[in-house]
């Protein structure tokens, strides 16, 4: 397949050089990550920097720097879920760069690096269950909210520990996809953002403005609400955890949407690092969410970016 492994037009001795550039900012990465537990978001660059660099290079010199970056985190660290990790995040970041490269479809690219995600997490929940012969979701759950009650955190919550761990249980479908959402809208700026400041004149990512939820959004919330009333009349699974499953999903959705909204009206004409950390910024915080996803709704109904042109 053309441009596979060596992206026509590079130089293989520039595109070496780039990429052990590249290796060495996912390596340090990793090292603030495993150095301080506050750096540990430096993990979310790991898989765009592979986007980026695969973008840029093509898939060999991709899998040259994840063999290089694995077998540094390897042999410092006995950290194996940490390395387990490193190889999801940098398999998501390789498929991500390729197929944006063939395609240039942000709405596609992000699905695929959503599904990349919650595919392992899923497993990993799984095979861990299996292996261990208990409910692993369980055990996760208990040892989370152990270390928020280890840490002061119980005050945070209006609900009991136990309330909140039984929301979350039912709800957790819909998180693990909101959470593989969330990565691969992350993943695609932040990739993009490198690319498109790299090539310059060259082709590059879609901007993050640009991103927009196809019309029949708002069809698949009637229906699925109405599924939800049929399963609850024909089956008996509960509606009400079954609405609450599709808020959190419809919600994560709507909030990119009011995201990429805000982008294209403030945030467009910032400097890139103040721009990009904005957007992580907003996705991490709580407060923001009802502001941006009532902004992503309003425009899907009324196309505000169209307006503001």
């Amino acid at each position: 397949m053309k441009n596979l492994f060596i992206r026509y037009g590079r130089k293989p001795n520039e595109a070496l050089n780039e990429t052990l550039r590249f290796t060495a900012i996912i390596l340090l990465s990793i090292a603030l990550a495993l150095y301080n537990p506050l750096f540990q978001l430096t993990l979310v660059l790991v898989p765009a920097f592979f986007t980026a660099l695969t973008f840029r290079n093509g898939i060999l010199f991709s899998i040259i720097s994840f063999l290089v970056s694995l077998l540094s985190v390897a042999f410092v660290s006995s950290n194996y879920p940490l390395i387990f990790f490193l190889g999801i995040i940098s398999s998501m970041g390789i498929l991500v760069g390729e197929i944006n490269y063939r395609k240039n479809d942000m709405l596609l690219s992000i699905v695929i690096g959503t599904l990349v995600i919650v595919f392992n997490i899923v497993a990993v929940i799984y095979i861990q269950g299996r292996i261990s012969g208990t409910d692993y979701v369980e055990y996760l759950l208990n040892s989370y909210f152990k270390m928020l009650e280890q840490s002061g955190a119980k005050d945070m919550f209006a609900m009991s520990f136990s309330e909140l761990k039984s929301t979350i249980r039912v709800t957790l479908a819909a998180i693990i996809m909101s959470m593989g959402f969330s990565l691969g809208v992350i993943n695609y700026f932040i990739a993009g953002s490198i690319v498109n400041k790299m090539n310059k004149s060259l082709p590059g990512f879609r901007y993050f403005w640009e991103f927009t939820l196809p019309g029949s959004a708002l069809i698949g919330v009637f229906v699925s609400i109405i599924g939800v009333g049929i399963a609850d009349l024909v089956s008996g699974y509960s509606a009400e955890i079954m609405l609450q499953n599709l808020k959190i999903l419809y919600s994560a959705l709507f909030f990119v949407q009011g995201l990429s909204v805000l982008d294209f009206i403030a945030l467009r004409r910032l400097k890139g690092i103040l721009r990009t950390f904005i957007i992580v910024f907003l996705i991490f915080t709580v407060f923001s969410y009802p502001f941006l996803v009532s902004l992503g709704a309003l425009d899907l109904v009324f196309n505000i970016r169209r307006l503001k042109k």
